[in-house]
């Protein structure tokens, strides 16, 4: 468990009470969610969901439109 948390803006950082093993560090960027932009997130992954996102809403929108077009003939 950490001791001290700090963030500075988009920065992040923690102390912990006992040293983290080189091992658990390298065992932690080695972990599938430790990508390379050094945020943890996958930008790849990250494009699908927003690609899925906005067509979830153009069929929304889509619909919308048909039903405010039908209404007004």
């Amino acid at each position: 468990m950490p001791r001290r948390v700090w963030n500075s803006g988009e920065y992040y950082g923690c102390q912990f009470a006992h040293p983290i093993s080189p091992a658990a560090l390298s065992a932690a960027l080695l972990h599938p969610e430790a990508k390379s932009d050094g945020t943890g997130h996958d930008p790849l992954n990250e494009l699908k969901e927003l690609n899925s996102e906005v067509e979830r809403l153009s069929w929304k929108m889509d619909n919308a439109l048909r039903r405010l077009t039908r209404k007004q003939a």
